[in-house]
């Protein structure tokens, strides 16, 4: 039995609870956080539906999620996190991830993303089951763009996420 429970320089990450439903909503109810993700503010209904979703996600596999980024010094909330299953049509055996984030505007450029980023990299290496790594953004979301093709992910499609054009970025774990 494994669960996620990532710490690095400034970051700890762990599965949602229940109880983190408020901390959730606030980015959800965020216009400039949802600008690339579902294009605008969640209302109250979306909002609870999306959370059962990631519950529901985290119910299914003790080693993959959605989770809470909390500050290390003072545990106050910057976003969340996510490293999920990632549909494998060729050979479903092989296990693939899909990883992102999300938080406040006031982290934005300070090079939190990217600190999330590496230690998902890491914590699916640590797995040692994970084949390959998906990031999935809107077009015009360059910073996230960049993180990604930073830590070496290398484009390979576009496509739709929901209704909102996407671009798919991958990296070889093994």
């Amino acid at each position: 039995m494994h669960t996620i429970h990532l710490t690095s320089e400034r970051l700890i990450q762990t599965k949602f609870t229940p109880s983190d439903y408020e901390d959730f909503s606030k980015l959800e109810f965020n216009p400039d956080v949802m600008k690339y993700i579902s294009g605008e503010a969640s209302t109250e209904e979306k909002a609870r539906t999306k959370f059962e979703k990631v519950m529901g996600i985290n119910a299914e596999h003790d080693e993959l999620g959605f989770c809470i980024v909390r500050n290390k010094t003072d545990n106050s909330f910057i976003g969340l996190s996510k490293i999920t299953a990632y549909e494998n049509k060729v050979n479903p055996e092989i296990l693939h991830a899909e990883i992102g984030y999300s938080m406040f505007p006031e982290f934005w450029g300070r090079g939190i993303a990217t600190e999330i980023t590496v230690r998902l990299i890491e914590y699916a290496k640590e797995l040692g089951n994970i084949h390959e790594l998906f990031g999935i953004t809107h077009p015009d979301n360059t910073a996230s763009i960049k993180v990604l093709t930073k830590q070496g992910f290398n484009f390979i499609d576009t496509g739709f996420f929901g209704k909102h054009p996407s671009v798919i970025y991958k990296l070889k774990i093994k």
